[in-house]
């Protein structure tokens, strides 16, 4: 019992320094509709994760008005602040995550939506399909997965959910669609862990060896 319950602790331990939901509420400000910025760390209490663009203008958009892209139209996504989202205003811009600290890590899921508001009556594709790549640490490719939304007219976007399960990468990476064809992104609460915690799906292994050993003690007593 005490074994098991050392082992818990050490895995919470670990998982309380390490697991991370990043969102960029930072991003919003009163005074822009569109907040362009150089790069951006996205740090809570569990780690420190750097965004950058290559080719591009890294940024978000906010809810200071409703930009200037699709009058009378919201860009931010539905749901005001909490739900600021990084984006790139270039097409092509190509959005890199990695950590701080040069740390390898993982990214389970984030959410995504389409970049702004479309008038009623755009042309759209049904579906948009974005792609993001994992590296190591010697730009090799260790792993790709898909997110997937569909573009809607009149109203501002809303985000859809999805599982990335990119493991035990050095970066992220993302290349921005675009506007005019429908496939532009932006994408928040993006759940990310350092490669030393626990996977979430660990969680319930950890937890049923816990229940296993206190009943095997109660066992004992009885």
């Amino acid at each position: 019992m005490k074994n098991a319950l050392a082992l818990f602790l050490l895995a919470l331990a670990a998982d309380s320094s390490s697991a991370a939901t990043l969102e960029f509420s930072g991003l919003n400000t009163n005074t822009v509709a569109f907040h362009q910025v150089a790069s951006w760390d996205a740090s809570s209490f569990s780690g420190n994760y750097h965004f950058t663009s290559i080719g591009g203008h890294l940024g978000a958009w906010t809810t200071a008005s409703n930009g200037t892209f699709v009058a009378g139209l919201d860009n931010n996504p539905q749901g005001g602040t909490q739900n600021v989202s990084i984006s790139d205003y270039d097409n092509s811009g190509l959005i890199t995550m990695s950590e701080v600290n040069g740390l390898t890590f993982s990214v389970s899921s984030l959410d995504i939506t389409q970049w702004g508001g479309y008038a009623a009556g755009s042309i759209l594709p049904n579906t948009v399909t974005v792609t993001f790549n994992g590296y190591d640490s010697g730009d090799h490719l260790i792993g790709s997965s898909s997110c997937q939304f569909s573009p809607t007219t009149g109203a501002a976007p809303l985000l859809s959910p999805c599982n990335l399960g990119l493991n035990d990468i050095a970066y992220l990476q993302v290349e921005q669609g675009g506007y005019n064809a429908g496939t532009a992104f932006q994408f928040t609460h993006v759940d990310a862990y350092l490669s030393s915690a626990p996977e979430p799906a660990t969680w319930s292994l950890l937890l049923g060896c816990l229940g296993a050993a206190a009943f095997r003690q109660r066992c004992r007593r009885s």
